[in-house]
């Protein structure tokens, strides 16, 4: 399934050529319901297009990474994405690349996001404590050689949600949080070096 939406080249059978959003956890396809098929039509803007039970757009064009009550009509990138917007392959190849001095917080932002399991097996992989909370493993992983980080984020940049790797880019890149899309946030602000 594809994605209508026209700036859109998101397939559910290409899952590696995926854009993913920052604000999106899960990327799916989503389906209008019979009583919104005007709305869809409308922010879609394509000519003699008619919304169906088959049209899908995905979770990036939503606020809130899909339709709620209230906020169940597409409104966010349908005309094109920022210049930033990368697929999660590309995202988690360009995140691993980034400048010496920033690798070690990129690599601590991206971990924020691995599930509990995967965070366990990391304590373990750097010899933190069993028990010890996450501040320990992330002055561990920012006392890393470049070397060794860049190594560590090719491992877990594929297996954290889609978003994060790009979200991580822009942050370390760019200074701010995907501006515009109404979630940057101060706690997202990067450490100065």
């Amino acid at each position: 399934m594809h994605c209508a939406a026209a700036s859109c080249v998101n397939n559910s059978k290409y899952r590696d050529r995926l854009i993913v959003m920052p604000h999106v956890i899960e990327l799916q396809f989503h389906k209008a319901h019979a009583e919104d098929y005007t709305k869809w039509e409308k922010k879609l803007d394509k000519t003699d297009y008619r919304v169906s039970q088959y049209t899908r757009i995905c979770s990036n064009h939503f606020k809130y990474g899909k339709p709620l009550a209230g906020s169940s009509v597409p409104t966010l990138y349908m005309r094109s994405y920022p210049d930033w917007a990368l697929s999660r392959k590309q995202a988690a190849k360009e995140v691993a690349a980034v400048e010496n001095g920033l690798i070690c917080h990129a690599l601590v932002h991206v971990c924020k996001y691995l599930d509990p399991q995967t965070t366990t097996r990391l304590a373990e992989q750097l010899r933190v404590q069993p028990g010890k909370n996450s501040d320990c493993i992330f002055q561990k992983l920012l006392s890393m050689s470049s070397t060794e980080a860049r190594q560590l984020l090719q491992q877990v940049a594929p297996i954290v949600p889609g978003g994060k790797c790009l979200e991580a880019l822009h942050i370390y890149r760019y200074g701010a949080l995907c501006e515009g899309t109404g979630w940057l946030s101060a706690q997202f602000q990067p450490t100065k070096l």
